[in-house]
């Protein structure tokens, strides 16, 4: 469920619980966070720091720009529409999920303390423009090996069934 979601839902019950509430009861406490939303927190801040969801973001761009090179027939607006549609805070509740299954609380702790060190802080600088510089070379690796496949096919008599 999205932030979207939820939100109308907690304000909803919230202002339902104030009306329902008579003069002479005394205020609900608010109850202390949670160890799991604690945990949440912290994987969110964890992916700020990593960039994370913008590092999700470039990815989707790439593989929109391979499909637009691939598809040149489809407008312009078409591409631009399906972008908007993508929704970066879906990514980014699948890879907390993930994160939270794989590393304890302590764990993401002492991931934050890492890239909040000056080692880290490094890293973070650097991985988008290694992220974007593999993508590259996976992408120009895929094309040769492809090449590689489809010369072998025409060896053995069989039409390469791609042409780059």
């Amino acid at each position: 469920m999205s932030l979207n979601t939820i939100a109308p839902l907690v304000l909803l019950a919230s202002l339902a619980g104030a009306a329902a509430r008579t003069e002479d009861a005394p205020p609900a406490k608010p109850s202390p966070p949670t160890a799991a939303a604690d945990k949440a927190a912290d994987i969110q801040r964890l992916l700020e720091l990593t960039g994370g969801a913008r590092m999700g973001e470039q990815m989707m761009d790439r593989m929109l720009e391979i499909q637009r090179r691939g598809m040149p027939d489809v407008p312009e607006v078409v591409w631009d529409e399906a972008r908007r549609a993508l929704d970066i805070g879906e990514l980014t509740e699948l890879i907390a999920a993930i994160w939270d299954k794989h590393f304890t609380h302590d764990d993401i702790r002492g991931l934050i303390a890492f890239y909040e060190s000056p080692i880290g802080a490094k890293l973070r600088e650097m991985q988008p423009m290694i992220l974007e510089e593999s993508m590259a070379a996976g992408e120009a690796w895929g094309r040769r090996a492809m090449e590689r496949v489809q010369e072998k096919l025409r060896q053995k008599g069989f039409p390469a069934a791609v042409r780059s």
